[in-house]
């Protein structure tokens, strides 16, 4: 899984993460640094170490709601949407959590209002350990 769906990404202060409209291929891990995320509506998140974004480019096809630059150098780490199905697909129960998770989701996230769409969720605004614990009870 490592070798082939993750990939590290060089990050410069300043530096265009992504731009609104793009289509999402992969879900971004920030390893190391900061950045800034503005969304359509001009609500600026600001991200640090070990947090998250565009997480729906794992589950379903996404277009990019806001633009992402880094406010300091560091890493990310991409995780490709379709390397990591393909890869999760030959493992049984671990393909079993992922779609029982994708499917909660993408009812969590069918649930937001078009205006408040992002490519930022953090666990508490999507209830992620919620997600989990009703995949893992359905396995």
């Amino acid at each position: 899984l490592c070798r082939s769906a993750m990939s590290d990404i060089g990050l410069a202060w300043g530096d265009m993460v992504f731009s609104a409209g793009d289509e999402a291929t992969q879900m971004l891990f920030l390893k190391t640094g900061s950045l800034e995320y503005v969304d359509l509506n001009g609500r600026i998140m600001h991200l640090e170490e070990k947090e998250w974004l565009v997480e729906p480019a794992l589950w379903v096809p996404w277009r990019l709601m806001g633009h992402c630059r880094g406010l300091s150098p560091g890493e990310l780490l991409g995780l490709n949407g379709a390397s990591f199905a393909k890869e999760m697909s030959a493992h049984h129960r671990p393909w079993s959590f992922c779609k029982l998770y994708a499917i909660a989701f993408c009812e969590k996230l069918n649930a937001i209002p078009n205006a408040l769409l992002c490519d930022v969720f953090r666990p508490e605004d999507i209830c992620v350990q919620e997600i989990v614990d009703q995949a893992v009870e359905e396995l």
